[in-house]
């Protein structure tokens, strides 16, 4: 079974989080849909590529890097890529414990650490 690799970005240059719809590593560009027909170009520099992680929250909404979701006993967790590990991980906002990705399923996504960092200070 394989899933489908997709990507969002978050535009610095913006300051709005955007669906990846192609990537050209030749010349380092990202592109987007922007408008109806108009496709909008990031340069490397100006992003910060965020992966899709495969799995949904408890609303089924997909989840991606960088996002901050909530347990339903109100402790905060965020997604991080474990370099050492090779996977994604929960990140406790508060103790910085780590937990399994597979619990992200019984979790509600709440926000991302680009657009919603607040949240994670109010978890300190």
């Amino acid at each position: 079974m394989s899933r489908e690799i997709r990507y969002r970005a978050w535009d610095k240059r913006f300051n709005k989080m955007v669906d990846i719809e192609t990537i050209d590593f030749r010349v380092q560009k990202l592109y987007y849909r922007s408008g109806y027909r108009e496709s909008t170009i990031i340069n490397f520099k100006h992003a910060e590529l965020l992966e899709y992680i495969g799995l949904r929250d408890r609303n089924g909404r997909e989840i991606a890097e960088a996002d901050i979701l909530r347990e339903s006993d109100g402790r905060i967790y965020f997604i991080v890529w474990a370099e050492d590990e090779a996977r994604f991980e929960l990140e406790n906002a508060q103790d910085h414990s780590l937990r399994h990705i597979k619990d992200v399923r019984i979790m509600t996504i709440i926000g991302d650490t680009w657009q919603n960092p607040d949240l994670l200070e109010g978890a300190e």
